[in-house]
C-alpha cells in the first residue's frame, strides 16, 4: 500500500473498509468517514482523524462510529463535510445510504436524515438533522445501488445545504437528483 492509504485490520477477513471520503477541520487536521462491510459492521460508517490527511492511525483501530445515542448509525455511501456553522469549532456532517436502528433494521427517517456532530475531536454526540434531499432507500426499493453515495456542499454563507443522490426511477434506471434547503443546526 502506498503513503496515504487507509487500512483497516480484520484477520479473520470478516470485514472491509471501503467509500472512504475526507474533509479539512478548522485545525488543519482531516476527518474521513469510510464503511465498514461484512457480517460484524454491516456497511456501518466510521470516522478516523489525521493530522496530515496521509498518517491515520493503527489499522486495528477502527475509528469512531457514525452512531447517536439511541443506537441510530447511517450505513454504506459515507460523504462526511465540514461546515463553521452550529458549534465553535463548526459541524461535522454524515450522510449515508440507510439509517439502522440499534438492531440493525432501517429506521425511521431513513434517506432524509443525516447526522451531525460539534465534536471535532472524538467525533462523538452525533445528533439527527433532516436532510434537504429524500430518497427511497436500498431497503425500500430492494436494490443495493440506490443512494450509493450522497454527496454533500455547505453553501458559501453556510446558510444552505446542497445533497445529491441516485434515486431508484420506477425500478429500472437511476437518475441524480439534488435539492437545498436550509442548514439547520
Amino acid at each position: 500500500m502506498g503513503r496515504g492509504d487507509v487500512r483497516c485490520r480484520d484477520p479473520r477477513r470478516r470485514a472491509a473498509a471501503g467509500n472512504a471520503r475526507r474533509d479539512e477541520t478548522p485545525d488543519g487536521s482531516y476527518a474521513m468517514a469510510f464503511e465498514i462491510v461484512g457480517t460484524k459492521y454491516e456497511g456501518g460508517i466510521f470516522v478516523k482523524t489525521s493530522a496530515d490527511g496521509r498518517s491515520w492511525g493503527d489499522p486495528a483501530d477502527i475509528g469512531a462510529p457514525v452512531r447517536t445515542a439511541e443506537g441510530y448509525q447511517l450505513t454504506n455511501g459515507p460523504y462526511i463535510t465540514w461546515t463553521p456553522a452550529g458549534g465553535d469549532e463548526g459541524t461535522a456532517l454524515v450522510s449515508g445510504k440507510t439509517l439502522r436502528d440499534s438492531d440493525g433494521r432501517q429506521a425511521p427517517g431513513s434517506g432524509r436524515t443525516l447526522l451531525v456532530t460539534t465534536d471535532l475531536s472524538e467525533f462523538d454526540s452525533w445528533t439527527t438533522v433532516s436532510a434537504p434531499l429524500e430518497f427511497e432507500d436500498a431497503i425500500d426499493v430492494d436494490h443495493e445501488t440506490v443512494g450509493w453515495t450522497t454527496p454533500l456542499l455547505p453553501s458559501r454563507d453556510d446558510e444552505r445545504l446542497l445533497r445529491l443522490t441516485s434515486p431508484s426511477v420506477e425500478g429500472e434506471r437511476y437518475e441524480i437528483s439534488y435539492a437545498s434547503g436550509p442548514l439547520t443546526l
